[in-house]
């Protein structure tokens, strides 16, 4: 079970820990234990963060974060994986222009716990 931010947070951290723990659900739901979920939500915050930046540039973290990710057993730098992500982005969150610069997964009673800070982009 996922845990999302709660009163100690502000509404913001609220808010971009839930959009980010919604995005990256599919990923975070197969991962089988802690370090493979912080793993999904490095992989998750990166592409959340490449679909904000200029077409060439986005393409060419896309392309970094796929290079640095290949031979992975669990397939998490993969072609579909990134495509799975921008689609739930551009789909789910269109209009959001917050800029992931940390997260952090930790353990919690029943589950995981996950905050997130970002910054807006002008």
């Amino acid at each position: 079970m996922i845990k999302k931010a709660t009163k100690k947070y502000s509404p913001e951290q609220v808010k971009v820990s839930n959009m980010l723990i919604d995005y990256a659900k599919p990923l975070l739901d197969a991962a089988p234990d802690l370090k493979a979920k912080e793993e999904v939500m490095f992989v998750a915050a990166f592409v959340w963060n490449a679909t904000l930046k200029s077409k060439h540039k986005g393409e060419q973290m896309l392309a970094d974060i796929r290079k640095s990710l290949s031979g992975r057993k669990d397939n998490l730098g993969n072609t579909s994986t990134i495509k799975l992500l921008i689609d739930r982005k551009t789909t789910l969150y269109p209009d959001e222009k917050q800029f992931i610069v940390d997260f952090e997964v930790s353990r919690a009673d029943n589950g995981i716990f996950i905050t997130a800070d970002f910054e807006d982009i002008q």
